[in-house]
């Protein structure tokens, strides 16, 4: 698959077929969901791969199994943790703000969970950086919970905030960490092919009438079918324009999995968008169940051992 980004020229990804099977479905919450949903059918493919008709598109039934697969899917080999860098880009300016962050992951009782910590080194050297502590619970009935700078207790964000920026200088909402389009009423608009000769399956998620008032009509879905991937994610207004669209860019692989490294989150209306980039990652842990419990979230969760980490 070839992808643009406005600082760069265009990529290709490339990556062998059989490798690919290997791919994790699934990700906590940003964390979330979208991580680790890595794009198997962006391996490229042979000429005559790229010429192949669509594949045929799932019945009904097949569809909406696909795709509550898909949501409920999980990475194998227990929790996780990830050392991330959040980018922020201006259009048409060489301006580049960079958070550093730390994510805890695990599946919890209803998906996939994720703790967050992210971290902003004021200019001013002398004064200490500022930090926000998240808490994702995904799933049908999702939950946000905060701990912003001087916080000395974690409050529950009312999903009515979950379209606000994490704080001020980012693209990303809650909203589009926790994906709860995932679980929104929805119809299945058939299968292509992409240049690169993955087979995709289309669906339109259409969205409450609370989330309408948002501003959000719908959520258009790009998943790669074998194995299940998501690859793109657009977010409609309510006279159908493109307002928001997540891709992800680069996977790698780390600790003998591949996972993604790159993923980006681009503000249609300003151009203006967040990169998200995994650094390292520490694999197949057993994270303590209190690092996801609202009331702890002002406790410093504790990082994996230097031996447990891996270089993207």
């Amino acid at each position: 698959m070839i992808f643009w980004n406005p600082d760069r020229k265009f990529r290709v990804l490339w990556c062998m077929d059989q490798l690919m099977k290997n791919l994790f479905k699934s990700f906590p919450g940003l964390m979330a969901v979208w991580l680790l949903l890595a794009p198997a059918g962006w391996a490229q493919r042979t000429s005559a791969a790229i010429v192949q008709a669509a594949p045929a598109p799932l019945s009904k039934a097949e569809a909406a199994k696909f795709l509550d697969d898909f949501s409920h899917s999980f990475v194998p080999g227990g929790d996780f943790c990830l050392r991330f860098d959040l980018t922020h880009y201006l259009r048409r300016s060489d301006v580049e703000t960079h958070y550093a962050g730390v994510a805890w992951c695990t599946w919890g009782g209803q998906g996939a969970v994720a703790r967050f910590r992210v971290v902003a080194t004021p200019a001013d050297k002398s004064a200490k950086p500022v930090a926000w502590e998240w808490l994702l619970i995904n799933g049908p009935k999702p939950q946000v919970w905060v701990l912003g700078p001087g916080d000395t207790a974690a409050h529950e964000l009312p999903p009515e905030k979950w379209r606000e920026p994490l704080f001020a200088g980012l693209i990303y909402t809650p909203f589009d960490l926790l994906m709860p389009f995932l679980y929104w009423p929805n119809t299945y608009d058939g299968a292509q092919r992409t240049a690169m000769g993955s087979g995709v399956d289309l669906y339109t998620m259409k969205a409450p009438e609370a989330e309408k008032a948002n501003g959000v009509a719908a959520v258009k879905l790009t998943i790669v079918r074998d194995p299940p991937a998501l690859q793109r994610a657009e977010q409609l207004d309510g006279k159908g324009a493109l307002v928001r669209r997540f891709d992800l860019n680069e996977f790698a692989q780390v600790q003998d999995e591949w996972m993604i490294k790159s993923a980006d989150l681009m503000n249609l209306v300003t151009r203006d968008y967040d990169r998200f980039t995994v650094m390292r990652a520490a694999m197949k842990l057993k994270l303590a169940p209190a690092i996801f419990d609202p009331a702890k979230l002002a406790t410093p969760a504790p990082e994996p051992p230097a031996a447990a980490w891996a270089g993207m």
